[in-house]
């Protein structure tokens, strides 16, 4: 399966699962668009260290500001918006 109808399934199953269980006050729907990124294998445990300690990274640096820069980092040509 390709990854553009994989994630619309995601997001299609995802959304009806959420608004089908009043899981959220009002009605959920998912942002336009989408990023996939790869990790290699050998980066593999700094990744999960990083995702254990994603919340308390966060009360330092906001998703948006981390964000920011990992798009300047790599010039990448994505929109550059407030997210949290």
């Amino acid at each position: 399966m390709q990854i553009d109808n994989c994630i619309k399934l995601l997001k299609g199953a995802s959304s009806y699962y959420i608004n089908q269980n009043n899981l959220i006050a009002g009605k959920f729907n998912w942002g336009r668009g989408y990023a996939v990124f790869s990790v290699s294998e050998s980066q593999k445990d700094k990744i999960k260290e990083y995702i254990k300690g994603q919340k308390e990274h966060h009360r330092i640096k906001s998703f948006s500001e981390e964000y920011q820069l990992f798009i300047k980092k790599y010039n990448m040509n994505f929109p550059i918006a407030e997210m949290d």
